[in-house]
């Protein structure tokens, strides 16, 4: 894995990035919150398994763009700078793979979960949509004319409904699904509430 002496300085470049970006949805606390719903998921703290999803959390959406249209490659893009800026690394390829596999499925076709660290990587990714304090932000910005790549207000509430009616079924592990019904019931009096605020 990444040298110990390396590790905080490729963690540090991630950030770098992610703040250079200035997402408010793809940003640093949304790799926070997929870090730490990592470590719910799998309930483990190995030290090199940690490294690896802190690494991963950090860099997996630094191709993202939140002010313009979604990147439907910015997974591979995302994968693309880990590597190059951890080249001597031998063993960056762990990450790598994470990175990759964490877009949707159905748009990712190519890049499919097969490890358990790259399955709970996207369970605990797709956990955050279910965020409130993120989606309150979200809405707010919406309000005040923002937008999020091509979604707007209407499309981002109806992406949360099929979320609340299909989510479960695309996550991997059972302790993310127990995860997603626990949060879900709280996510769905949000989305119901928003939508009678707003007349959508």
């Amino acid at each position: 894995m990444i040298k110990r002496n390396n590790f905080f300085s490729v963690l540090m470049t991630g950030y770098s990035i992610l703040k250079r970006r200035n997402n408010f949805v793809h940003n640093f606390n949304h790799c926070k919150r997929v870090f730490f719903n990592n470590v719910r998921i799998l309930g483990f703290n190995s030290l090199p398994n940690l490294r690896i999803l802190m690494l991963s959390a950090m860099w997996h959406d630094v191709g993202q763009n939140d002010f313009k249209q979604q990147a439907k490659n910015h997974h591979i893009y995302s994968a693309r700078l880990f590597k190059y800026f951890t080249k001597e690394q031998t063993h960056s390829y762990i990450v790598v793979n994470i990175i990759l596999c964490h877009r949707n499925r159905g748009a990712n076709k190519q890049y499919s979960p097969n490890t358990l660290l790259q399955k709970a990587f996207f369970d605990a990714d797709k956990l955050d949509i279910l965020n409130i304090p993120r989606s309150k932000k979200l809405i707010k910005l919406y309000s005040a004319g923002f937008s999020c790549g091509e979604f707007n207000l209407k499309d981002t509430l109806d992406f949360w409904e099929n979320f609340i009616a299909n989510g479960e079924k695309t996550l991997f592990l059972e302790s993310s699904k127990k995860i997603f019904r626990k949060k879900v019931k709280k996510f769905i009096k949000f989305v119901r509430h928003i939508k009678k605020e707003y007349n959508v």
